[in-house]
């Protein structure tokens, strides 16, 4: 019977959580190219468009932003403290892609892929998600 080592035994496991995590990110990215942007909104799980408040840094030195909905107030959102949410942009396929309108959307997993939005309000345009996530520290109404 062969041994591992203790470092061998933990690359092991980081190559397997890492294998886990961008398996789940893709997972991520097929299910909102498939159930459309629009119905994200609707069910609460995203905000699109927003608009982007102040940023500072809170007590615990880490980076808040403040973020706004600015359509579908009267949706009820699934935001809750300590649930992970990242940023996404859309742009427009062709000419201007560097024009585009950021959201925030809550993820089961974060997936930074461009993709093709499938929704009939916003064909013709692409999905960029950032590279970065944040965690939801307050929400008071929109």
């Amino acid at each position: 019977m062969e041994q591992i080592s203790p470092i061998q035994a933990l690359l092991q496991q980081r190559t397997l959580l890492q294998l886990e995590y961008y398996t789940e990110k893709e997972a991520f990215r097929k299910l909102t190219e498939q159930m459309g942007m629009q119905r994200k909104v609707k069910r609460g799980d995203a905000w699109f468009p927003l608009q982007v408040g102040k940023s500072f840094y809170n007590s615990q030195n880490q980076t808040a932003i403040e973020v706004f909905r600015t359509s579908d107030q009267d949706i009820e959102h699934n935001f809750e403290f300590g649930r992970p949410v990242m940023f996404f942009m859309v742009k427009k396929m062709g000419k201007n892609e560097n024009q585009g309108n950021t959201a925030l959307q809550q993820p089961e997993n974060a997936s930074d892929a461009n993709h093709k939005v499938q929704n009939s309000n916003l064909k013709g345009q692409s999905i960029k998600y950032f590279s970065f996530t944040g965690t939801v520290s307050y929400v008071d109404g929109d």
